[in-house]
């Protein structure tokens, strides 16, 4: 890309006029492989073919349309501690070698262009992840049915595709709400003015994946997300589009009655010391603050988060906190001998169980290094990443972890 180039008014030779004047435009930031391009008019129509979201097939009309996808996760792990390692993450298949995700995907929309629909299959699990419909009449009114990961946090919706690191935070485990099945209403206000934002309101099974169980009550979650800079900053990490700068600031919540305090890709779960039992076993509230922001490169996203938990036959209330703050940047911006593909990124994260111990012996605390390398964005990468792990509680001999972890994410 060339860093400017010169335009020069022209002048008749007819007539006086001004001076030449010299115009420096700041590079064009690079097409992100994830959005698809917009159309243009003068388009050949093309039924089907390969688009930024793998295989396209369309009607004539544009009532119709369909894209499909594979996506595969290949991981290499060196642990000090064998497959489980030191803080176990139900999302993750440790090991020396693994398929850790192995992905089907099929979407896009039916007989009018605002029906749309998703579904998602992982052949690992295996597990139907997604099935969604979704009616759009406006970007300000969205409605949604199915089952999916519900917009609680940004780390959990930011697609494992499209993560910084090889792995989410020691903090995902403890406070996600992961997939649900439900109804939600959301959508995006003021577009473009200082006031953009999107809401998101939702009531769901309080289940997890799959549905499994019973609850008293079900989970009711809301969330608000405001663009602060006019822009909209979708849910995937790591600027190596040299966007233009967005940023957000977010609060939610969740509340919910059952048998489960915790949620993975597995389905309902449960935290350290809060085992699955009847349909009103747990009270559950929780709440979160994130920042994000993507510009030049540069990348940054925290998220802060409270969780209280209250056994309803024991009356016993425990307090969970947990946070972590990530940053990545493509040095090439700085230094233009410094590779365009390269992104170096690094994240700290902590999680307390119990807030009512004064004591650090349940904390758990993560710092990670990563290198990214993207090949054509988050479609085809390999990230590179060490941790130093430290889980207070653990037995004075494996209370330490140091884990090195190459990854290569490819979608077709």
């Amino acid at each position: 890309m060339l860093a400017s180039f010169f335009a020069f008014s022209p002048v008749r030779a007819d007539e006086p006029g001004p001076e030449p004047k010299v115009q420096v435009e700041e590079p064009a930031p690079l097409a992100d492989p994830d959005d698809p391009p917009a159309p243009k008019e003068d388009d050949e129509f093309k039924p089907i073919e390969w688009g930024p979201k793998g295989l396209d097939i369309r009607s004539r009309d544009g009532n119709y349309h369909a894209h499909i996808d594979w996506r595969a996760q290949l991981r290499l792990t060196g642990s000090a501690f064998g497959a489980e390692g030191l803080v176990p993450d139900p999302e993750s298949r440790e090991g020396r070698f693994a398929v850790n995700r192995a992905r089907f995907k099929f979407g896009g929309h039916a007989y009018r262009p605002w029906l749309q629909y998703y579904l998602e299959f992982d052949f690992v699990t295996p597990a139907l992840l997604d099935l969604r419909f979704t009616l759009k009449p406006s970007d300000a009114l969205e409605v949604r049915f199915g089952q999916w990961k519900f917009p609680y946090n940004r780390e959990r919706v930011d697609s494992s595709g499209k993560q910084q690191f090889v792995e989410r935070s020691v903090v995902n485990p403890f406070f996600t709400v992961d997939r649900q099945q439900g109804l939600a209403v959301y959508g995006r206000l003021w577009k473009g003015r200082r006031a953009d934002s999107w809401y998101n309101l939702a009531i769901n099974s309080a289940t997890g994946r799959g549905g499994d169980g019973t609850v008293e009550r079900p989970m009711v979650l809301g969330r608000w997300q405001w663009n602060f800079l006019k822009r909209d900053l979708p849910f995937s990490q790591s600027d190596f589009a040299y966007r233009k700068p967005a940023a957000s600031i977010a609060v939610a919540g969740a509340t919910w009655r059952g048998p489960f305090t915790s949620f993975s890709t597995q389905g309902g779960g449960a935290l350290p010391g809060f085992p699955v039992g009847d349909e009103d076993r747990y009270d559950v509230e929780q709440a979160v603050v994130e920042t994000a922001f993507q510009g030049g490169g540069f990348s940054w996203q925290q998220e802060y988060h409270w969780k209280r938990v209250e056994g309803t036959e024991s009356g016993r209330v425990t307090e969970l906190q947990g946070y972590y703050l990530q940053a990545g940047y493509f040095f090439h911006a700085l230094v233009k001998s410094f590779p365009r593909p390269l992104e170096l990124a690094a994240r700290w994260a902590e999680v307390d169980e119990n807030t009512s111990i004064d004591a650090v012996d349940d904390r758990i605390q993560e710092l990670t290094f990563a290198a990214n390398w993207f090949f054509a964005g988050h479609r085809n990468k390999l990230t590179l990443d060490f941790s130093f792990l430290d889980r207070e509680a653990a037995d004075p001999a494996q209370r330490r972890e140091r884990r090195l972890r190459l990854q290569w994410d490819v979608s077709f």
